[in-house]
């Protein structure tokens, strides 16, 4: 059984509970919009691993001007996300089953955000093609913005999340800056340091066209602004 099989088992019975659990520890989530808000106005916006929904909605309310596409490989959570978006984003929204790929979508379809959301942690040796090709997918002037988990200096946490298929790496944080111009990353941690997470923002040009807002976060743990 392969990596996407194990995910789309795994959320066969994670589906019913998911939006009632992931607040303990998807943190970063509901900053989401703020986040966006200080660096683009996207009227174009894909989410890979979307899940439920639940980020989807989110922005949905928050850029009432954007067309919303979702992407995710687990049919069980994507009948909760058209529940969720049938009335957060009517027809502005539209979900795909299937795994991520440049060959989804044409040319002229190229989004302006491409966001992963702890998706990218749980896709094994899938992670690197996925960053790959969302460069593919992005407009010139684009954003590709990860939130996710990044380390933990306990080895019994990190076998217990391997079990619920996260995989903590900071290599994904160097695969991201690889493929990615960088325009911003900063590292927080959880719960006094059981695990760091990290936001990172970037773009498929060579120099950034963007004015980073560097005061746009509220005291993180740590901020560093590459530029």
């Amino acid at each position: 059984m392969d990596q996407q099989d194990k995910v789309r088992n795994y959320y066969k019975l994670q589906a019913p509970i998911y939006d009632l659990t992931r607040w303990a520890f998807l943190f970063g989530r509901r900053r989401l919009p703020e986040w966006i808000r200080a660096v683009k106005q996207p009227k174009r916006i894909l989410e890979i691993g979307c899940g439920t929904g639940a980020n989807l909605a989110m922005l949905a309310k928050a850029f009432p001007e954007a067309n919303l596409t979702g992407v995710d490989l687990s049919e069980s959570m994507l009948q909760k996300a058209h529940t969720n978006l049938r009335r957060a984003a009517g027809k502005r929204v539209s979900l795909m089953k299937a795994p991520f790929g440049a060959n989804l979508f044409h040319e002229e379809e190229n989004f302006d955000l491409i966001l992963c959301s702890y998706s990218l942690s749980m896709m094994g040796d899938a992670r690197l093609q996925c960053i790959r090709e969302a460069r593919h997918c992005l407009q010139p002037d684009g954003l590709f913005m990860v939130l996710d988990f990044l380390e933990t200096p306990f080895s019994w946490f990190r076998e217990w999340m391997e079990i619920n298929h996260v995989n903590f790496d900071p290599q994904l944080l160097m695969e991201c800056v690889s493929e990615h111009q960088p325009i911003s990353f900063q590292k927080y941690q959880a719960y006094a340091g059981l695990w760091a997470y990290f936001l990172f923002i970037g773009s498929p040009t060579q120099k950034s066209a963007f004015q980073f807002n560097r005061n746009f976060i509220q005291n993180p743990e740590q901020q560093i602004v590459i530029s």
